[in-house]
């Protein structure tokens, strides 16, 4: 009986390790994404100010999901102002419901918003707080 005890005792303490380190794991891979998210981001501003110092305005979009195949993610690239348009780690993923009924997607992606040639909104997703931006949805500007 004693037997018995222990090895339950000894699988209730594995199981708790194991939920612990995957629960590190997940929280882990959540920030590393965030970081990649926010790392893309500066990379696109980067390119948008960039264009901005040659053609002294933003690229005009009543609002889109940066693609490198069309629109702004293109024109920033044969700009040669950014060598490639990153994706969100996750995609395809839930995202904010403007970027699904604005541009048509059914998955987040880096949303550039601009109505006029000297500002434009940038907005990407965070799944945690973090110094860089509260966790949902962040709004980048120039």
């Amino acid at each position: 009986m004693i037997k018995i005890i222990k090895i339950l005792f000894f699988i209730f303490i594995a199981g708790c390790w194991l939920i612990a380190g995957s629960m590190f794991i997940s929280h882990r891979r959540m920030r590393d994404r965030d970081y990649i998210r926010i790392h893309d981001t500066a990379q696109i501003k980067l390119a948008l100010k960039n264009y901005f110092k040659t053609a002294s305005l933003y690229p005009v979009s009543s609002g889109e999901c940066l693609t490198p195949d069309s629109g702004v993610g293109s024109e920033l690239i044969e700009a040669k102002e950014i060598y490639r348009i990153p994706f969100d780690p996750l995609w395809p993923a839930a995202g904010p419901e403007r970027a699904k009924r604005t541009a048509g997607y059914e998955s987040f992606c880096y949303f550039y918003f601009s109505n006029s040639f000297n500002e434009f909104s940038l907005s990407f997703f965070l799944e945690a707080n973090s110094r860089a931006g509260g966790q949902g949805v962040n709004i980048l500007r120039p």
